[in-house]
């Protein structure tokens, strides 16, 4: 049974269907990544299933209970959690602090018996903040324990919002685009993270724009105006997508993606730094398309594996428009 699951999910605002029937479902224990470009409804997504925001129908099933439309307290007491920026809730409190804060279930209540001295409340607080440390040096904040968190860079704090999440001792945690903003050391070590409590047993669902980062969850999910288009491993999307790809290097290569853009047989042409992707899901048609660019002696042409981007390319431009009237 997947632990979360979704079933014709739908949202609108203002008359744009944001989701469109969306189905989906997360499976226990690994990394699933949902990508899309902006406004796909990846965002939305995560505030229905996070009770932010209620669905205008369909269903949420998280392990096996119906939470569509319960108020987020709710669903975080069943095991689902979401991080959310440190800068929205707390910045000055030190990340011992906030590690704390969100360890406790009713936070006022233990914490003021602890202060009156209540000897299950000094235990409980004794255990909670022998965990933060715990977490803290799991995620390698220890150092930084008593700091702000507005003194902490940008990694860092992506590195406490997941610590707050897993104060929660959580089932399933969704990650909204964790790593925007964050340099690219900051973001591999991120996902190091990621993939070390997921071994413990968490489950993840997380939004990203980096295909790097997509190929590196057990499973992707990819949804455009509202519709999911494709799911599977890297590489079974890969396979399943039916495109060919050719890659032209050389100068100059990569202007040529305008003029091959809208050519027949072609779906999708990009240019990557200095090389050029065309791909078509017929390979003589694109064959035909690149013809007339294939006698230009500094430019090299040969066939290849489709990437992620190239698929993702090519499912953009198959999405419907979910504008009205589009």
């Amino acid at each position: 049974m997947p632990l979360l699951e979704l079933k014709n999910l739908r949202r609108a605002f203002y008359g744009l269907e944001v989701l469109r029937g969306v189905d989906f479902s997360v499976a226990a224990g690994g990394i699933t990544g949902l990508i899309g470009p902006n406004g796909a409804g990846k965002t939305t997504l995560f505030n229905v299933v996070s009770g932010l925001v209620p669905p205008d129908g369909g269903s949420i099933r998280f392990d096996g209970r119906e939470i569509a439309g319960a108020a987020p307290d709710v669903v975080s007491r069943a095991g689902l959690v979401r991080t959310f920026q440190v800068a929205r809730g707390f910045p000055k409190l030190s990340v011992f602090q906030h590690l704390m804060l969100y360890g406790r279930d009713q936070p006022g209540e233990s914490l003021w018996q602890a202060i009156m001295g209540t000897r299950a409340a000094r235990d409980r607080e004794a255990a909670l903040a022998e965990r933060a440390w715990e977490t803290a040096r799991f995620l390698r904040l220890d150092a930084l324990i008593d700091n702000p968190a507005t003194a902490l860079s940008g990694g860092q704090k992506k590195l406490l919002e997941i610590g707050r999440a897993l104060m929660a001792e959580p089932r399933l945690v969704l990650l909204d685009e964790p790593t925007a903003g964050v340099d690219p050391k900051a973001r591999r070590a991120f996902w190091d993270e990621i993939h070390a409590y997921a071994a413990q047993g968490i489950t993840v669902l997380v939004s990203t724009h980096y295909m790097d980062e997509a190929e590196r969850c057990h499973e992707i999910a990819y949804i455009a105006y509202g519709e999911l288009m494709a799911r599977g491993t890297a590489l079974e999307i890969i396979r399943q997508s039916g495109l060919i790809a050719f890659i032209a290097t050389g100068p100059g290569a990569d202007r040529l993606a305008v003029k091959l853009r809208d050519a027949p047989g072609v779906t999708a042409a990009a240019a990557f730094g200095a090389t050029l992707h065309v791909c078509g899901p017929d390979r003589e048609a694109l064959k035909q398309a690149i013809e007339p660019y294939g006698h230009d002696p500094t430019i090299v042409w040969q066939e290849a594996a489709p990437t992620l981007e190239d698929i993702f390319i090519h499912l953009m431009g198959t999405a419907r428009d979910n504008a009205p009237g589009a």
